[in-house]
């Protein structure tokens, strides 16, 4: 399912093998991963990447879901829940919204599989001095840059499975990737602060994941039913 307009972007979809992105792109240049799952939820490892999804396109957006009320899949998941993900094009930004209902407390969000060409590569991201490892609470490396508009330059010389929170507005958030070939930049907002970041990296891997899902701690949702938008844009 490809979403096109009238400007230079292009995003690809597909709902065989889970919700993924598999192409976004402006002009001649691709900047998504496309092997990694996309779409995360209603936990933060679940099954929902390995099964096809219920999928419509209209002429400008792109509508996915996914029930699982019975079945193997509710029994895999351990409870029933429904997913639905909208996508569409604003102008050269891509934007998705994505919501879960579930029986037990559950999240939805995504995550953007960045490609990291070669040459020198940095995330600027607006987080508080604590963040989550893995679900552990820890505070930021006190060798972590910050610019001088106050965002933490990400150092990738380091492994990440990371919840991250906006410091300046924590119901919303702005992170940017600089490459040598593109810029990319990623938005997320919610309706409450039971949200977060979640970036994904292992050293020296040729893509790097940056996302947003609608738990403050992805590791333990609070919700049994939740939301959150994020964005995309190449710079």
């Amino acid at each position: 399912m490809i979403l096109t307009n009238d400007s230079p972007v292009k995003a690809t979809f597909s709902i065989e093998n889970g919700f993924r992105l598999t192409n976004f792109q402006k002009g001649d240049l691709e900047i998504i991963y496309p092997e990694s799952p996309f779409f995360v939820g209603p936990h933060l490892w679940s099954h929902c990447s390995e099964v096809p999804w219920n999928g419509e396109k209209s002429d400008e957006s792109v509508t996915a879901t996914l029930t699982g009320e019975d079945g193997s899949l509710a029994k895999l998941e351990k409870q029933g829940f429904k997913i639905q993900s909208t996508a569409f094009l604003d102008d050269d930004t891509l934007r998705l919204h994505h919501s879960v209902v579930s029986d037990t407390d559950s999240l939805a969000g995504n995550l953007f599989h960045l490609k990291l060409p070669e040459g020198d590569a940095e995330v600027m991201i607006d987080v508080k001095h604590e963040y989550y490892d893995t679900g552990k609470l820890k505070s930021l490396p006190d060798d972590w840059k910050r610019t001088e508009e106050g965002s933490v330059v990400l150092p990738l010389n380091v492994d990440y499975n990371a919840g991250f929170h906006p410091s300046l507005n924590p119901i919303r958030g702005v992170a940017t990737l600089k490459t040598a070939d593109y810029t990319a930049e990623i938005g997320y907002e919610s309706t409450n602060q039971e949200s977060a970041w979640l970036i994904q990296y292992k050293n020296g891997a040729r893509y790097i994941s940056i996302g947003a899902v609608s738990s403050q701690d992805p590791w333990k949702p609070n919700l049994t039913a939740s939301s959150i938008s994020l964005s995309l844009r190449i710079l």
